[in-house]
């Protein structure tokens, strides 16, 4: 990406961006409306809004209008200044949109006076940080800058709400302060570099040259905005913004990224650095023989492969001279780095543990690669019944506990060896290694990918070396780019030596025996051409069998996603209709919200189909009214047979019991999977019809129960009774060829194994032209429905989190502003940190109590989630032990919940956040 400074001007006191609306063709019944054109004031704002020499626009805000554009369906004018300088611009700008000259400028940042000045529409465009900038070659950091006393900060005496900010943030930090006050944005800049400050503020839209963001605070909405009056235009504005939101949900954060990225992969260096690399002449460096393609040995005992290249190049960069030492054993290099004599570590997989224990500091992570497990392609044992191989280095960075039975070795290569023997029946290693040793040793094996393991590679640097190298090292990997990484990548994997006669000894050696002493050199070389080139077929078969399952997977699993997405999407364009009749609109509502949550649930199951064939997954009964189940299922599948003039009939008998407790997620998926299935396999104006009838009531220690019997049928296209035998079967499917009848094949297998967990059966009757009916019997209990809670008892609730002071630690931004509204909306008090170092340094600054609770996102830069809490518990004060500590992340995994358990966090909330569920847990705590 070519990187944009923007150069800083008197626009920031305006402020910028807002989030943009999107507006469809209005139609009348007969008549079309005429596009409208919209006159957009353009000044020059650096990377907001560029004029190029030839006139070509660029910047945040022409992309964003482009796309704005399309939505709403307007013809955009830019009114541009290019005979003016870029404050007149700005000035002249506004004022032509004030007098109605123009009809939009952005950004422009919300308050009391502009709200009198120009007409705002309710959504923003994007968001703008108050930030305190360092010179780039100084020591200053994220960290050590709280520690300057007093912190000396050139301020922009204009921007009187930034540095406001500014003054608010530090107070908060308990930091010793000094303003420097400039009255131009040049002088900010030239008080750094003349040693009168520390830091200056800005803004995330704004760069000056050398410099680099050190803390970022108060986040604001910034807006297009319009004439006082032109409501209309707002509203098209307000709906487009909405609708581009809902399509292409991260164009606010890659337009951010793409003009305004930060400026953190510049390899610069501080003066102290460069005088450190000057003085270093010279790197002793212990490689490892055996981990192509990242490290290994070339056929002169050379190292190669992709770290060695980019140690090599980043020595070059720094005039530094290596001298390395390959260990072909791994007690011999472990032995080796203990002498003291090696300053870096290349080709071991580098674990937190195995890095303390030998005085080793990991880098940033070079690449990130997947976990595959190998093996031979007949192997077909449950993981349960398996014995896995792996490298004793890899083997505590993933997690192998269901495998009956791990074996470690001291090297790839014996890993390879013990499943080629059968000491093993699987190996593990990380992707690209496995299919280098795989291809150069043993053809025939396949692999799978470990699902949720990934590893990260990285180069081990002597605990004793200085700092400075450290910290330089690390910014030449950050700042690599991604084409140089992939490039070295293939230099490596480009090197294997494929010695095609030796693997013929390793693989036959009795027959190379025969070969060489009867039949001669030339002979032998034919049969080993003949081999090579079979062995190659089988290869390219079983790589182009997997690629295709892979790729058969993905564009058929979209079939149980885009079903309920149907549903919201059309009760989304119903409610744009139904806006002026509230109940209308409240149940259109209701029902975007639950194909919304069945959505997020039916994801789960894709992700989570590892559980369903390992026996794990488990049901959470709760209670199910039968008209919460009849007005789920017409919302979800109502929709889907008008699209085909389809007649659906839903018939429950009166005995049917009012309520029951299950599994409601679970059971919907039931009915959702067949239903929709019975839609798709049957032509336009066919039949679908469920039938719901109690067969029998008893009475058991959980109370009354009955055996409910549920029958779905269809006069579709039926099914093959040879099709019947394996329908159940993951990934089985019989009118795959079908055009519209695409799926993932995961459909059948969930709805029977569900059936089964829940102790019911499920039998199929079909017939081709005929159409099916299955036919499902459930176990179910009686149970009363559960009163809706009142308004005002409910408002009441949240009177305990009136005034609680909530610290929020997350790094998204549109995350941040959803969490913020929540809170605030329940009267609750909200404190921002990007990142969990931030957060850690606000809650250390704050009065003891002073906080009620913490929201932990867990993957952040700079310090996550899981750090950042442990980093409280340990902190010497009175409420970190006890503060409560929830963890709000998209990570939902089991192993996740227990992380954040290991980490001191009290809960775990699960992204995308139930605004009631994480109200009760605040309440529970506070």
């Amino acid at each position: 990406m070519i990187r944009r400074r923007t150069k800083p001007m008197i626009a920031i006191i305006f402020c910028l961006i807002a989030v943009m609306a999107m507006t469809m063709d209005v139609h009348a019944e007969d008549e079309k409306s005429e596009q409208r054109t919209v006159r957009v004031a353009f000044p020059a704002q650096g990377n907001m809004g560029e004029i190029g020499e030839g006139g070509d626009l660029t910047g945040y805000n022409y992309n964003y209008l482009q796309k704005i554009a399309e939505y709403a369906g307007w013809k955009i004018e830019y009114i541009t200044f290019e005979d003016m300088s870029a404050d007149e611009g700005i000035m002249k700008a506004m004022e032509m949109v004030m007098n109605g000259e123009a009809d939009l400028i952005g950004p422009i940042l919300d308050g009391e006076q502009v709200r009198e000045m120009f007409e705002f529409p309710q959504n923003e465009y994007g968001v703008v940080y108050t930030t305190l900038c360092a010179l780039e070659k100084s020591d200053i950091t994220s960290v050590n800058f709280q520690h300057i006393k007093p912190l000396r900060v050139a301020v922009y005496e204009k921007a009187a709400q930034r540095n406001a900010e500014v003054t608010d943030y530090l107070e908060l930090l308990g930091i010793a302060y000094e303003l420097v006050p400039c009255d131009t944005t040049a002088a900010q800049l030239e008080a750094l570099h003349e040693d009168r400050a520390d830091v200056l503020s800005s803004i995330t839209l704004s760069f000056f040259d050398g410099t680099r963001a050190v803390a970022q605070f108060a986040p604001r909405p910034y807006y297009l905005v319009s004439t006082p009056g032109n409501q209309e235009l707002m509203q098209e504005l307000d709906h487009a913004i909405e609708m581009l939101d809902y399509a292409e949900p991260y164009i606010q954060e890659q337009l951010q990224e793409e003009f305004f990225g930060d400026t953190s992969g510049d390899n610069i260096l501080t003066d102290d650095e460069q005088r450190y690399m000057d003085g270093c002449e010279s790197l002793h460096v212990l490689c490892a023989s055996d981990y192509a393609p990242y490290c290994s040995a070339a056929s002169k005992g050379e190292p190669a492969g992709m770290l060695i290249s980019l140690f090599n190049d980043f020595a070059k960069s720094n005039q530094i001279a290596i001298d390395y030492k390959v260990c072909e054993e791994i007690n011999e290099l472990e032995k080796e780095w203990e002498s003291g004599k090696y300053d870096c570590l290349i080709g071991v997989p580098l674990s937190s543990e195995y890095c303390a224990q030998n005085k080793i500091i990991q880098t940033s992570s070079v690449i990130s690669t997947e976990v595959v497990i190998f093996g031979k392609p007949q192997t077909d044992k449950k993981m349960e019944d398996s014995t896995v191989a792996v490298f004793e280095r890899l083997a505590g960075q993933v997690n192998l506990s269901n495998y009956a039975k791990v074996i470690e070795y001291p090297s790839i290569e014996a890993c390879y060896k013990a499943v080629e023997d059968g000491t093993a029946d699987y190996g593990c290693a990380n992707r690209l290694s496995a299919d280098y040793q795989i291809f150069d040793r043993h053809s025939t094996f396949v692999t799978n990918p470990l699902f949720g393991e990934e590893l990260n590679l990285s180069i081990g640097v002597s605990k004793s070396m200085d700092y400075h190298f450290i910290s330089v090292l690390n910014k030449y990997i950050h700042a690599l780019p991604d084409a140089t990484k992939t490039g070295y990548l293939s230099e490596a994997t480009r090197h294997v030596e494929h010695q095609g006669i030796n693997n013929f000894i390793h693989t036959q050696p009795v027959l190379a025996i025969v070969f060489f002493t009867i039949i001669g050199v030339l002979i032998i070389s034919s049969v080993m051409l003949a081999v090579n080139v079979g062995k190659n077929k089988k290869r390219n078969l079983e790589l182009e069998r997997a690629n295709s399952a892979k790729t058969d997977f993905l564009s058929r699993m979209s079939h149980d996603i885009r079903t309920p997405m149907n549903a919201i999407l059309g009760f989304a364009e119903l409610g744009q209709q139904d806006v002026e009749d509230p109940e209308k609109l409240k149940e259109d509502l209701q029902r975007i919200t639950s194909s919304g949550q069945f959505l997020l649930g039916l994801v789960n199951d894709i992700l989570d189909m590892t559980k369903i064939e390992n026996k794990a997954m488990e049901l959470q009964p709760e209670p199910y009214s039968r008209n919460e189940f009849e007005e789920q299922i017409r919302a979800l599948i109502i929709p889907l047979c008008a699209a085909k003039n389809q007649q659906f009939d839903m018939i429950l008998t009166d005995d049917v019991p009012k309520c029951v407790l299950t599994d409601k997620l679970r059971f919907n998926q039931i009915f959702f999977n067949l239903l929709s299935n019975a839609v798709k396999f049957t032509d336009e104006n066919g039949k679908i019809e469920l039938q719901v009838e109690n067969l029998e009531e008893k009475t058991t220690e959980e109370g009354v129960c009955s055996v409910v019997r549920f029958i779905i049928s269809d006069n579709g296209i039926g099914m093959s009774e040879e099709f019947q035998k394996s329908m159940f079967e993951v990934f089985s499917q019989e009118h795959q060829h079908i055009s519209g009848k695409e799926g993932t094949g995961l459909g059948l297998p969930i709805v029977k194994s569900l059936v089964t967990l829940m102790n019911g059966t499920i039998e199929v009757e079909s017939k081709i032209g005929a159409g099916s009916k299955f036919i499902i019997e459930l176990p179910l209990t009686h149970c009363e429905i559960p009163k809706k809670e009142e308004g005002p008892k409910k408002a009441a609730r949240y009177q305990a989190l009136e005034n609680k002071n909530i610290l929020l630690c997350e790094d998204h931004p549109i995350n941040t502003r959803l969490a913020c509204r929540l809170l605030e909306k329940v009267g609750a008090n909200v404190t921002c940190a990007s990142n969990g170092q931030e957060g850690v340094n606000i809650f250390m600054e704050s009065r003891e109590g002073y906080f009620a609770a913490v929201l932990m996102d867990i993957r952040m830069p700079i310090m996550d989630g899981l750090k950042a809490a442990k980093k409280i518990r340990n902190l010497q004060r009175g409420d970190a032990a006890a503060i409560p500590i929830i963890a709000m992340t998209a990570n939902a995994f089991d192993d996740d919940r227990r992380e954040t358990k290991e980490a001191g966090m009290n809960e775990h909330l699960s992204k995308p956040i139930a605004p009631e569920k994480l109200y009760q847990v605040l309440i529970e705590y506070v």
